[in-house]
């Protein structure tokens, strides 16, 4: 399970940079020792929805 959760990440860390024009043209530049930046953990463990009822009841 650890290989192909470190697989996973590698594939979406790779993606991301081929789907950003940023991204991609700093890995073009810099290849494979180019580390691309990480997102802060807050925002990806965000609990806010877009419901509104959900913060009034």
């Amino acid at each position: 399970i650890e290989l192909s959760e470190e697989k996973f990440k590698e594939i979406n860390e790779a993606y991301h940079v081929l789907i950003d024009d940023n991204e991609r043209k700093k890995y073009d530049q810099f290849g494979s020792e180019y580390v691309p930046r990480k997102a802060p953990p807050w925002q990806a463990s965000s609990v806010w929805t877009n419901n509104t009822w959900d913060y009034i009841r």
